[in-house]
């Protein structure tokens, strides 16, 4: 491009040497007008440039991920894995915000192990999941059933009450103030009851 433009400058100026004033004028400002648009068009190209190399990043961040997320599913094989292991790889799915392992290998889990004191931790887990989703139902779902199958676990508190943050979220206050209270009620002593309190005093 450059040589291009060197090319064309050479013959304007020659115009102009052998021309007239009135010549070189318009020589020159057609000279000006293509240097113009000679440095329009390399900013241009790089824009391009800039733009494919972000498009290229999102591509590579994009099938890193899925890699990333494919491969923690194949690695979680409960045949290879102690109780105490499967559920360190749970706890991976959550933090990595991956909800379909999350949900396909807590069914697993729970299938090897329906006993296991984890049992009540890989539902809330589940439901604190769809509550930063904002899927409002299926976290009460959840947390629910923390609640109701476990009443005697350590997340049974902290279900109950995060199923009254929901309800008040949403507007329900009796639903909010039924769960708060039995908060207060049955785990008196949990880390919980006092924020259930506060809550009781200011929900209307």
């Amino acid at each position: 491009m450059k040589l291009i433009f060197v090319s064309i400058t050479a013959v304007l100026l020659a115009s102009c040497v052998s021309g007239n004033g009135t010549a070189e004028e318009n020589s020159y400002r057609k000279m000006r007008t293509l240097s113009s648009k000679v440095k329009q068009q390399e900013r241009e190209i790089d824009r391009l440039k800039a733009k494919n190399e972000v498009l290229k990043g999102q591509e590579r961040s994009t099938s890193k991920f899925q890699r990333r997320s494919l491969s923690s599913r194949a690695k979680y094989d409960l045949n290879q894995m102690t109780e105490a292991g499967a559920y360190k790889g749970l706890l991976r799915f959550y933090k990595n915000n991956d909800e379909r392992s999350l949900k396909a290998a807590s069914k697993r889990f729970i299938r090897k192990y329906p006993k296991s004191s984890y049992n009540d931790n890989v539902y809330y887990m589940i439901g604190s999941m769809k509550l930063k989703q904002k899927d409002y139902v299926k976290s009460i779902k959840y947390f629910d059933k923390v609640a109701k199958k476990y009443p005697n676990a350590d997340k049974a508190p902290f279900a109950v009450f995060a199923k009254g943050l929901v309800y008040k979220k949403l507007g329900l206050n009796e639903q909010a103030r039924s769960a708060f209270t039995d908060v207060s009620r049955m785990y008196p002593r949990s880390s919980v009851a006092k924020k259930a309190s506060q809550e009781l005093k200011v929900i209307r």
